[in-house]
Parts: C-alpha cells; sequence; structure tokens
C-alpha cells in the first residue's frame, strides 16, 4: 500500500512530502521510502501562518490560508511524483496533518462550559479534488474528544519501528517544539511520549528578528555567543518545562510573546542566540533524565538534527547517552514525521487504533483520522 505522508510543522520551514510503500502482509507492516523531499514556504505563506499563529486574524484570513496550504499540499504531491516518474494513480492515500495553528487540549471555560480543542489548517476536499487521491486528516480530534492531549502522535510509529530489547531507547524530535518517545527495554514498562518545550522554534524566532535568517544554520552563531546565565536560570523558570506529562505545548506558549520578554531585555543577539540553544537542550535533558531513564540510547530527529552545536551540547550534557541522528537507523531526521504520518494513515486504512492513552492521557484507545474520498 503506497501512502504519501505530509507534514508542515511549528517550524514553517516548508512541507514535507514522503511516498512511502507499505507491506501490510508483513507482521512488522515494512515500507520502502520510495521518494522524499521538502517544499519551502515562501515568504508571504509564512507570514500568513505567523499572523494566524500569532492571533493577528480575520476569520477570511483562516479560510483563505486553509485553502491556499492545500493547495501547496496538493502541489507538492504532484511535483514529487513527477519527479520521481511516479503516476498519482499509484498512491492509494495521502495522510496530511495539517498546519496547526491553535491547540489547546486543556480545557478553558466558554460561558457555562468547558472546552478543549486543536485546530490544523486543510481543506481535505480540495486536497483530494486536486490529486485525485483519497485523504486522511484530523489526526489530533478524537484523542482529544477521549481526554488526551491529542499528542505526541508519533509514538505509536517509534513504538513499531524503534523499540529495542536491550536498551532504553529516546526519539527525540526536535523541530519547532521539541518531544520525546522514551520506549523502555522492559515490555512491562510503559511508553511514554510528550513534548519537553521549545526545540527551535525560540532560536528561529530569534534569528528573524536579529539577522532576518529563518534559522541558526549548524548551530555557528550560537557557537560564537556567551551563555547569559542569569537569561538562562529565568527561562528555565518556565512552568511547563517541570510540569509532569502528559503535556503538549506549541507556539502559543514559546511563539512571539515569550520571545518579546526576552528581546527587551537588551542582551547581544549571539548572546540570546547562545543561551535559547542552552536552554532547548537543558529542557530536553531535564525531562529526559526526570521522566523517562538514566542511560540508554538516543536518536535525534527533525531539524535539530542539523544543528551540530546543539548535538555537541546534548552529548555534553547527557555524557550516559548514546546519541546518534535518526539516519543512522534507516529514516532521514527531516521526514521522520511525514513517513510517521503515513503510517497514522495506514493504521487508518486498516481501521486500527493510533493513539496511546499511556502517553496522550485518553480515556481509552481510539481509531484516529478523518477521511474524504471523491
Amino acid at each position: 500500500m503506497v501512502i504519501a505522508g505530509i507534514m508542515s510543522g511549528t517550524s514553517l520551514d516548508g512541507i514535507d512530502v514522503a511516498l512511502c510503500d507499505f507491506n501490510t502482509e508483513a507482521d512488522s507492516m515494512e515500507f520502502k521510502l520510495l521518494v522524499a523531499n521538502t517544499y519551502p514556504f515562501q515568504r508571504t505563506t509564512r507570514q500568513f501562518i505567523e499572523k494566524v499563529i500569532n492571533q493577528e486574524i480575520s476569520v477570511s484570513l483562516i479560510s483563505n490560508l486553509s485553502a491556499l496550504l492545500s493547495e501547496l499540499y496538493a502541489q507538492s504531491v504532484i511535483e514529487l511524483c513527477v519527479s520521481a516518474g511516479i503516476s498519482l494513480s499509484k498512491i492509494d492515500a495521502i495522510a496530511v496533518h495539517g498546519q496547526t495553528v491553535y491547540h489547546q487540549p486543556t480545557a478553558v471555560t466558554m460561558g457555562e462550559h468547558r472546552v478543549r480543542s486543536t485546530l490544523q489548517l486543510l481543506d481535505a476536499p480540495l486536497l483530494s479534488h486536486r490529486t485525485g487521491i483519497k485523504v486522511l486528516f484530523d489526526f489530533r480530534s478524537a484523542d482529544i474528544a477521549l481526554g488526551g492531549q491529542g499528542a505526541p502522535l508519533v509514538p505509536i510509529f517509534d513504538k513499531a519501528y524503534f523499540r529495542n530489547r536491550d536498551k532504553d531507547m529516546i526519539c527525540l524530535n526536535i523541530g519547532g517544539i521539541a518531544n520525546i518517545t522514551c520506549l523502555p527495554a522492559k515490555p512491562e514498562q510503559r511508553i511514554k511520549a510528550f513534548d519537553t518545550g521549545p526545540g527551535n522554534m525560540l532560536i528561529d524566532l530569534a534569528m528573524k528578528y536579529y539577522f532576518s535568517k529563518n534559522f541558526d544554520d549548524k548551530g555557528h552563531v550560537a557557537e560564537t555567543g556567551t551563555l547569559q546565565h542569569d537569561l538562562l536560570m529565568e527561562l528555565l523558570s518556565n512552568g511547563f518545562i517541570f510540569k509532569i506529562p502528559p503535556k503538549s505545548t506549541g507556539s502559543e506558549s514559546f511563539g512571539q510573546h515569550f520571545l518579546a520578554k526576552i528581546v527587551s531585555q537588551h542582551y547581544l543577539a549571539e548572546d540570546v542566540i547562545t543561551t535559547l540553544t542552552h536552554f532547548t537542550v537543558e529542557s530536553i535533558a531535564h525531562n529526559i533524565e526526570s521522566f523517562c531513564t538514566e542511560s540508554g540510547i538516543i536518536i535525534v530527529s527533525g531539524g535539530g538534527a542539523a544543528n551540530k552545536f546543539m548535538l555537541k551540547l546534548l552529548h555534553k550534557r547527557l555524557p550516559d547517552f548514546a546519541i546518534s541522528t535518526s539516519d543512522t537507523w534507516g529514516i532521514h531526521p527531516d521526514y521522520k514525521e511525514a513517513i510517521a504520518f503515513a503510517y497514522l494513515g495506514l493504521l487508518n486504512i486498516m481501521r486500527l487504533p493510533a493513539n496511546l492513552p499511556e502517553v496522550t492521557g485518553a480515556s481509552r484507545r481510539t481509531i484516529l483520522g478523518s477521511r474524504y474520498e471523491m
């Protein structure tokens, strides 16, 4: 079964598309990555998404952006297939996360009611009609309806493809937000997975503010700055870092408003980038040590896998762990989440539950995702 997984995350760098061929006859549902690519967002598209995330919004902007993103998702799938010489008719389904612009898994009061919600922008019928392919989408809502966080969604994939019976495994994804999946070697121990705090998000926002660049390439800027210990201590006072899982977060907690408090203190630009990089590493390390294990193997994916300075700090901070990027395990760090969504799409098609209640806090397991087919 061939499924195109699509991911556009909180880093707002673009659209990742991974075309996966799953062997549904194998017990492990092995897959072959046929082709993958990233299609960067144009500056104006990023600005539209940032306006919605920062709540500088109108109903028309949300509606139009949903359509725009769906057109871009369709264009990305079509371009990938054309470049690889693969017919669209060979694809059984598109599994797409949509663009998260709001995530509120804890209840808030609205009038006489308490509600929890999440919003990923997508026009599934539009995407399906543009490509002629069945679309699987809205993977968070079912878990939230059952009292869960609706996140993280990738642990079911990590469990299937990375669990090791000899050593504890930590799957660390450093995207806009950093999240981990803790896979104990002992099968009787439960899997844990949750967001640890910011990944690249604050670093990227600061790079854009100070240097008009989208990210710190390989961590070169952070390597030139000086760690500001007082600022780091202030950042580490954030309650989310020490919150007991299950927990999830996003740009509503670690976005522009968070950065504004930092830049108002007039530190040197390079020192801010350095300190934010240390903050990301320390928040990851604290959560691994406090809620997972004291030693094991850490497999890094996401954009942070390319930040050599960040990985250097992580090695230093967690000396009892063997740390490597996911490509050493056969999965490209840039496309792991897109591949994982293809896998979630496969589980939806096979009508198999895809959430892990011990991870999200949901009351029970359930099938994730909705579907639209022409």
